[in-house]
């Protein structure tokens, strides 16, 4: 049975760099080695980071740092979200150390609107390379995107990461790996705890610390994501899908699809019929990948064109001083 759990990220030609474009309905917490930089092109989609949510919409950038945990939900129909993700060497080849930066545009008030429009400009670009055979103009677009983080943003320099360092996430991959395993079954707090070896009240700090609600909350989270799974790749009936991952009865199962998808089971399988297919070791979450079709180029070119205007204007400006 498949079940929901972190990519592992595959590179293309060597590269540290992973550039998707996708859309988002839900997914389970995680964390992983690499850094990664959302930016929403359409619809909204709520990042659950650092304890907080963010509610991403269009025009948005967010830099998530390695190794923090983090999840997507309540996202729009059809939303669509730049991911770039890339490897610490990225840093420690050059500086011999790594970063903790600070990017947010929902925070960064301060941060004038060119240095934002050169971030997006830079994604958009790299965006626009990805059905072209042209790797170093893509690589240099994001060069220059991390270039101007660290040119423009705060951070820290902190040493490399390769594993999670604080207890509680490795805590977490403990009970996720747990509930992976049994979110079909009638799954008990009282059990688990004792199956692991832990005590109820570490069990909720744990959750509470990676922005899960319950225990409850995390069971259902697997459970509609096998079942979006079902929806998508199958034609089995909803009544069996409802068994097939564990829910009580239809009517839990339609309530909790839709507080955590926006949309019913019926709605989210309509809708994946005309989506392309998702990339067999993406992290499930994504409803799908977008090749570069004409309405994302358009997105995309737009801020090229968008920071071209606003390069153009503080050129102006210059000479007239």
């Amino acid at each position: 049975m498949q079940t929901s759990e972190l990519t592992f990220l595959e590179y293309m030609m060597q590269m540290p760099f992973h550039y998707t474009i996708n859309s988002f309905v839900s997914c389970i917490p995680h964390w992983h080695y690499e850094y990664e930089v959302c930016f929403m092109l359409r619809g909204s989609v709520t990042l659950h980071y650092q304890n907080v949510d963010w509610n991403l919409e269009v025009g948005d950038i967010i830099f998530i740092n390695n190794c923090e945990s983090h999840f997507f939900h309540y996202g729009t129909p059809n939303n669509a979200v730049v991911c770039f993700k890339f490897k610490p060497s990225v840093f420690t080849d050059v500086y011999q150390t790594c970063f903790k930066i600070e990017l947010n545009t929902l925070t960064q008030t301060d941060i004038p609107d060119n240095i934002f429009s050169i971030l997006r400009s830079d994604l958009a670009k790299a965006g626009l390379l990805l059905d072209k055979q042209s790797p170093l103009l893509f690589m240099s677009h994001l060069y220059h995107f991390i270039g101007s983080m660290l040119q423009f943003f705060s951070y820290q320099e902190v040493l490399p990461v390769w594993a999670p360092v604080v207890e509680h996430q490795k805590d977490f991959d403990i009970i996720k790996e747990y509930i992976q395993q049994r979110f079909f079954l009638k799954i008990s707090i009282d059990e688990m705890c004792h199956d692991l070896g832990i005590s109820r009240a570490k069990l909720y700090r744990v959750l509470k610390k990676v922005g899960v609600k319950s225990f409850r909350a995390l069971v259902n989270i697997y459970r509609v994501e096998q079942a979006k799974y079902l929806l998508y790749s199958t034609t089995l009936s909803i009544q069996y899908i409802v068994t097939a991952c564990g829910f009580e009865n239809d009517s839990s199962f339609y309530r909790i699809f839709r507080e955590l998808t926006n949309v019913s089971p019926c709605q989210y399988r309509e809708q994946s019929q005309i989506m392309d297919p998702p990339m067999e070791k993406d992290m499930k979450g994504f409803v799908r990948c977008y090749n570069c079709t004409p309405e994302i180029c358009a997105m995309l070119e737009g801020y090229v064109i968008e920071n071209r205007g606003v390069l153009r204007s503080n050129n102006i400006m210059k000479s007239d001083n």
